[in-house]
Protein backbone atom coordinates (compact mmCIF):
# COMPACT_ATOMS: atom_id res chain seq x y z
CA UNK A 1 0.00 0.00 0.00
CA UNK A 2 2.98 2.11 0.23
CA UNK A 3 3.26 2.69 -3.22
CA UNK A 4 -0.23 3.86 -4.07
CA UNK A 5 0.05 7.77 -5.93
CA UNK A 6 -1.42 10.16 -3.96
CA UNK A 7 -3.74 10.58 -6.68
CA UNK A 8 -6.68 8.46 -6.56
CA UNK A 9 -8.78 8.36 -9.98
CA UNK A 10 -12.28 8.71 -9.35
CA UNK A 11 -14.30 6.40 -11.61
CA UNK A 12 -17.69 6.88 -11.08
CA UNK A 13 -17.75 8.95 -14.31
CA UNK A 14 -16.70 6.24 -16.35
CA UNK A 15 -19.26 5.48 -18.44
CA UNK A 16 -22.05 7.97 -17.20
CA UNK A 17 -19.47 11.11 -18.49
CA UNK A 18 -16.75 9.46 -20.57
CA UNK A 19 -17.10 6.45 -23.28
CA UNK A 20 -14.76 3.28 -23.34
CA UNK A 21 -12.21 5.47 -25.23
CA UNK A 22 -12.28 8.09 -23.59
CA UNK A 23 -12.12 6.18 -20.38
CA UNK A 24 -8.93 4.25 -21.95
CA UNK A 25 -6.94 7.30 -22.78
CA UNK A 26 -8.07 8.46 -19.06
CA UNK A 27 -6.71 5.86 -17.85
CA UNK A 28 -3.63 5.47 -20.12
CA UNK A 29 -2.47 9.29 -19.48
CA UNK A 30 -2.95 8.82 -15.52
CA UNK A 31 -0.46 6.06 -15.84
CA UNK A 32 1.99 8.17 -17.76
CA UNK A 33 1.76 9.98 -14.54
CA UNK A 34 2.16 7.71 -11.59
CA UNK A 35 -1.27 7.28 -11.21
CA UNK A 36 -2.15 3.60 -10.05
CA UNK A 37 -4.96 3.40 -7.95
CA UNK A 38 -8.89 3.22 -9.06
CA UNK A 39 -12.04 3.81 -7.33
CA UNK A 40 -14.82 2.12 -8.07
CA UNK A 41 -18.54 0.57 -7.31
CA UNK A 42 -20.84 -1.38 -8.70
CA UNK A 43 -23.83 0.63 -9.07
CA UNK A 44 -21.31 3.28 -10.69
CA UNK A 45 -22.65 3.84 -14.48
CA UNK A 46 -25.22 1.04 -13.76
CA UNK A 47 -22.26 -1.51 -13.77
CA UNK A 48 -20.52 0.62 -16.76
CA UNK A 49 -17.44 2.03 -14.99
CA UNK A 50 -16.19 -1.54 -13.36
CA UNK A 51 -16.82 -3.22 -16.94
CA UNK A 52 -14.84 -0.78 -18.16
CA UNK A 53 -12.04 -0.88 -15.87
CA UNK A 54 -12.02 -4.87 -16.38
CA UNK A 55 -11.51 -4.47 -20.32
CA UNK A 56 -8.89 -2.08 -19.73
CA UNK A 57 -6.72 -3.62 -17.19
CA UNK A 58 -6.77 -6.81 -18.65
CA UNK A 59 -5.25 -5.34 -21.99
CA UNK A 60 -1.46 -6.15 -22.16
CA UNK A 61 -0.03 -2.52 -22.02
CA UNK A 62 -2.52 -1.69 -18.73
CA UNK A 63 -1.58 -5.45 -17.02
CA UNK A 64 -1.02 -5.49 -13.32
CA UNK A 65 -0.39 -1.60 -13.52
CA UNK A 66 -3.53 -0.65 -11.23
CA UNK A 67 -5.11 -1.38 -7.43
CA UNK A 68 -8.28 -1.36 -7.97
CA UNK A 69 -10.95 -0.41 -5.23
CA UNK A 70 -14.72 -1.08 -5.54
CA UNK A 71 -17.97 -1.36 -3.76
CA UNK A 72 -20.78 -3.02 -2.69
CA UNK A 73 -22.36 -0.34 -3.64
CA UNK A 74 -25.35 1.89 -2.75
CA UNK A 75 -27.34 3.85 -5.36
CA UNK A 76 -27.84 8.02 -3.98
CA UNK A 77 -30.47 8.22 -1.27
CA UNK A 78 -30.45 4.27 -0.91
CA UNK A 79 -30.12 2.80 2.85
CA UNK A 80 -27.88 -0.11 3.53
CA UNK A 81 -30.16 -0.86 6.50
CA UNK A 82 -31.03 -4.56 6.47
CA UNK A 83 -29.09 -5.27 2.85
CA UNK A 84 -25.53 -6.52 3.80
CA UNK A 85 -26.39 -10.16 4.23
CA UNK A 86 -23.95 -12.67 3.83
CA UNK A 87 -25.84 -13.83 0.47
CA UNK A 88 -26.27 -10.17 -0.72
CA UNK A 89 -22.50 -9.53 -0.46
CA UNK A 90 -21.88 -12.85 -1.83
CA UNK A 91 -24.20 -11.85 -4.94
CA UNK A 92 -22.18 -8.49 -4.87
CA UNK A 93 -18.64 -9.36 -4.96
CA UNK A 94 -19.07 -12.24 -7.83
CA UNK A 95 -20.83 -10.06 -9.69
CA UNK A 96 -17.91 -7.39 -9.46
CA UNK A 97 -15.23 -9.94 -9.90
CA UNK A 98 -16.76 -10.73 -13.08
CA UNK A 99 -17.45 -7.56 -14.60
CA UNK A 100 -13.52 -6.40 -13.61
CA UNK A 101 -12.12 -9.77 -14.65
CA UNK A 102 -10.08 -10.35 -11.67
CA UNK A 103 -9.83 -13.06 -9.37
CA UNK A 104 -8.77 -11.15 -6.69
CA UNK A 105 -10.02 -7.06 -5.65
CA UNK A 106 -7.11 -5.47 -3.88
CA UNK A 107 -9.56 -3.59 -1.80
CA UNK A 108 -13.30 -4.32 -1.39
CA UNK A 109 -15.71 -1.62 0.33
CA UNK A 110 -19.23 -1.49 2.38
CA UNK A 111 -20.57 1.91 0.46
CA UNK A 112 -22.74 2.58 3.62
CA UNK A 113 -23.16 1.63 7.28
CA UNK A 114 -25.43 -1.22 7.88
CA UNK A 115 -27.86 -0.42 11.00
CA UNK A 116 -29.10 -3.15 11.20
CA UNK A 117 -27.33 -6.21 10.25
CA UNK A 118 -25.00 -8.04 12.78
CA UNK A 119 -21.46 -6.22 12.34
CA UNK A 120 -19.13 -8.82 13.53
CA UNK A 121 -21.04 -11.13 10.77
CA UNK A 122 -20.65 -8.36 7.74
CA UNK A 123 -16.80 -8.00 9.14
CA UNK A 124 -16.68 -12.00 9.05
CA UNK A 125 -17.91 -12.43 5.71
CA UNK A 126 -16.02 -9.91 4.20
CA UNK A 127 -13.00 -11.48 5.98
CA UNK A 128 -13.77 -14.81 4.77
CA UNK A 129 -13.59 -13.50 1.24
CA UNK A 130 -9.96 -12.72 2.15
CA UNK A 131 -9.10 -15.74 3.30
CA UNK A 132 -10.61 -17.56 -0.18
CA UNK A 133 -8.63 -14.95 -2.11
CA UNK A 134 -11.28 -12.72 -3.63
CA UNK A 135 -10.06 -9.84 -2.04
CA UNK A 136 -6.94 -8.90 -0.37
CA UNK A 137 -8.00 -5.77 2.26
CA UNK A 138 -11.77 -4.37 2.89
CA UNK A 139 -13.19 -1.43 4.72
CA UNK A 140 -15.77 1.39 4.58
CA UNK A 141 -16.86 4.50 2.99
CA UNK A 142 -18.90 7.00 4.44
CA UNK A 143 -18.73 6.15 8.12
CA UNK A 144 -19.84 8.83 10.98
CA UNK A 145 -17.56 9.40 14.02
CA UNK A 146 -20.32 6.58 15.71
CA UNK A 147 -19.85 4.07 13.25
CA UNK A 148 -16.16 4.13 13.06
CA UNK A 149 -15.54 3.54 16.59
CA UNK A 150 -18.05 0.78 16.67
CA UNK A 151 -16.13 -0.69 13.53
CA UNK A 152 -12.75 -0.25 14.76
CA UNK A 153 -13.56 -1.81 18.51
CA UNK A 154 -13.95 -5.29 16.66
CA UNK A 155 -10.54 -4.17 14.25
CA UNK A 156 -8.47 -6.90 16.02
CA UNK A 157 -10.63 -9.71 15.31
CA UNK A 158 -10.04 -8.99 11.43
CA UNK A 159 -6.87 -8.55 10.32
CA UNK A 160 -7.70 -7.73 7.04
CA UNK A 161 -10.09 -4.64 8.19
CA UNK A 162 -7.46 -2.17 6.41
CA UNK A 163 -9.36 0.40 4.37
CA UNK A 164 -11.63 3.23 5.33
CA UNK A 165 -12.89 5.66 2.55
CA UNK A 166 -14.39 9.35 3.74
CA UNK A 167 -15.58 12.85 2.60
CA UNK A 168 -12.96 15.47 3.29
CA UNK A 169 -12.51 19.11 2.25
CA UNK A 170 -10.96 22.58 3.08
CA UNK A 171 -14.91 23.17 3.70
CA UNK A 172 -16.27 20.08 5.33
CA UNK A 173 -13.73 18.60 7.88
CA UNK A 174 -16.34 16.44 9.71
CA UNK A 175 -14.13 13.17 9.12
CA UNK A 176 -11.04 15.49 10.21
CA UNK A 177 -10.33 12.87 12.92
CA UNK A 178 -11.41 9.77 11.31
CA UNK A 179 -8.57 10.41 9.01
CA UNK A 180 -5.89 11.07 11.48
CA UNK A 181 -7.41 8.23 13.45
CA UNK A 182 -6.56 6.15 10.54
CA UNK A 183 -2.96 7.39 9.78
CA UNK A 184 -2.33 6.49 13.99
CA UNK A 185 -3.94 3.34 13.21
CA UNK A 186 -2.06 2.03 10.09
CA UNK A 187 -5.73 1.85 8.26
CA UNK A 188 -5.31 2.54 4.27
CA UNK A 189 -7.00 5.86 4.04
CA UNK A 190 -8.66 7.99 0.83
CA UNK A 191 -11.05 10.72 0.90
CA UNK A 192 -13.37 11.78 -2.01
CA UNK A 193 -14.92 14.90 -2.35
CA UNK A 194 -11.90 16.68 -1.92
CA UNK A 195 -12.52 19.56 -5.22
CA UNK A 196 -16.09 19.68 -3.85
CA UNK A 197 -17.56 18.72 -7.22
CA UNK A 198 -15.42 20.71 -9.84
CA UNK A 199 -15.70 23.68 -7.93
CA UNK A 200 -11.84 23.80 -6.07
CA UNK A 201 -10.76 23.59 -10.05
CA UNK A 202 -10.69 27.03 -11.43
CA UNK A 203 -13.03 26.02 -14.00
CA UNK A 204 -15.48 28.25 -12.97
CA UNK A 205 -13.22 31.73 -12.93
CA UNK A 206 -13.61 31.25 -16.60
CA UNK A 207 -16.34 33.61 -18.65
CA UNK A 208 -17.12 30.32 -20.28
CA UNK A 209 -18.76 27.45 -18.59
CA UNK A 210 -19.14 24.69 -20.84
CA UNK A 211 -22.39 23.27 -21.41
CA UNK A 212 -21.42 19.52 -20.29
CA UNK A 213 -20.38 21.26 -16.82
CA UNK A 214 -21.73 19.83 -13.45
CA UNK A 215 -23.12 23.72 -13.45
CA UNK A 216 -25.91 23.02 -15.75
CA UNK A 217 -26.71 19.51 -14.25
CA UNK A 218 -26.13 19.82 -10.14
CA UNK A 219 -28.31 22.06 -8.21
CA UNK A 220 -25.23 21.67 -5.21
CA UNK A 221 -22.64 23.33 -7.19
CA UNK A 222 -24.77 26.01 -8.39
CA UNK A 223 -25.13 26.67 -4.63
CA UNK A 224 -21.80 26.23 -4.15
CA UNK A 225 -20.82 28.93 -6.57
CA UNK A 226 -21.88 32.47 -4.52
CA UNK A 227 -20.13 35.58 -4.99
CA UNK A 228 -18.25 34.80 -1.45
CA UNK A 229 -17.15 31.81 -3.16
CA UNK A 230 -16.10 32.89 -6.50
CA UNK A 231 -14.28 36.13 -4.43
CA UNK A 232 -12.61 33.67 -1.99
CA UNK A 233 -11.65 31.54 -5.64
CA UNK A 234 -9.65 34.39 -7.34
CA UNK A 235 -7.62 35.40 -4.01
CA UNK A 236 -6.65 31.52 -3.64
CA UNK A 237 -5.73 31.24 -7.42
CA UNK A 238 -3.51 34.28 -6.87
CA UNK A 239 -2.14 32.92 -3.64
CA UNK A 240 -1.29 29.36 -5.27
CA UNK A 241 0.15 30.75 -9.00
CA UNK A 242 2.84 32.32 -6.34
CA UNK A 243 4.19 28.69 -5.24
CA UNK A 244 3.83 27.39 -8.28
CA UNK A 245 0.81 25.26 -7.97
CA UNK A 246 -2.52 25.40 -9.11
CA UNK A 247 -6.30 25.21 -6.52
CA UNK A 248 -7.12 21.22 -6.91
CA UNK A 249 -3.35 20.59 -6.45
CA UNK A 250 -3.71 22.76 -3.10
CA UNK A 251 -6.43 21.20 -2.38
CA UNK A 252 -4.94 17.69 -2.77
CA UNK A 253 -2.34 18.51 -0.87
CA UNK A 254 -4.30 19.49 2.51
CA UNK A 255 -6.05 16.53 2.28
CA UNK A 256 -3.18 14.18 1.95
CA UNK A 257 -1.62 16.67 5.05
CA UNK A 258 -4.64 15.38 7.33
CA UNK A 259 -3.60 11.74 6.50
CA UNK A 260 -5.09 10.20 3.69
CA UNK A 261 -3.04 7.98 1.80
CA UNK A 262 -4.91 9.09 -1.58
CA UNK A 263 -7.68 11.24 -2.58
CA UNK A 264 -9.83 10.33 -4.99
CA UNK A 265 -10.50 12.84 -8.27
CA UNK A 266 -12.80 12.00 -10.72
CA UNK A 267 -11.18 13.33 -14.04
CA UNK A 268 -13.48 13.93 -17.26
CA UNK A 269 -10.70 14.59 -19.80
CA UNK A 270 -6.98 14.59 -20.49
CA UNK A 271 -7.12 18.57 -19.82
CA UNK A 272 -8.61 17.54 -16.43
CA UNK A 273 -5.34 14.91 -15.47
CA UNK A 274 -2.59 17.11 -17.16
CA UNK A 275 -4.01 20.33 -15.28
CA UNK A 276 -4.01 17.99 -12.20
CA UNK A 277 -0.95 15.96 -12.25
CA UNK A 278 1.47 18.60 -13.94
CA UNK A 279 4.58 19.44 -11.58
CA UNK A 280 2.38 17.70 -8.85
CA UNK A 281 4.99 17.28 -5.62
CA UNK A 282 4.12 16.46 -2.69
CA UNK A 283 6.94 18.79 -1.22
CA UNK A 284 4.68 21.46 -1.50
CA UNK A 285 2.47 20.40 1.32
CA UNK A 286 4.43 22.97 3.42
CA UNK A 287 3.44 25.73 0.81
CA UNK A 288 0.07 24.50 1.05
CA UNK A 289 -0.37 24.86 4.58
CA UNK A 290 1.10 28.27 4.46
CA UNK A 291 -1.79 28.98 1.86
CA UNK A 292 -4.04 27.60 4.21
CA UNK A 293 -3.77 29.50 7.58
CA UNK A 294 -3.38 32.72 5.34
CA UNK A 295 -7.18 31.83 4.24
CA UNK A 296 -8.15 29.98 7.24
CA UNK A 297 -10.10 33.16 8.45
CA UNK A 298 -12.09 33.18 4.78
CA UNK A 299 -12.59 29.29 4.87
CA UNK A 300 -14.66 29.26 7.85
CA UNK A 301 -16.82 32.26 7.07
CA UNK A 302 -17.61 29.98 4.00
CA UNK A 303 -20.73 27.54 4.95
CA UNK A 304 -21.13 24.55 3.40
CA UNK A 305 -22.72 21.32 3.18
CA UNK A 306 -21.63 18.93 0.73
CA UNK A 307 -24.37 16.73 1.03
Amino acid sequence: MKNIHPIGIGANIFGYSTNFNLTREILAICMEYGLNFIDTADVYSNNQSEKFIGKIVNQKSFKNKFFISTKAGMRPGESADGQYTKKFLIEKLNGSLNRLRVECIDFYLLHKFDKINNLFEMLDALQNFSKSGKIKYFGFSNLTKKEYVMVKKLKHNFKNFRYNQSLYNIFCKENQSIIKDCKKNKIFSTTYGCLLRGVLSEKYLSNKISKKSRFFKNNRVKKHLSKQMIKFLQKLKNETNKFGMNIPQFAIYNSVNEGSNSTIIGMRNISQVKNICENFDLKNIKNANKIRDLMNAEIKKIKISYY
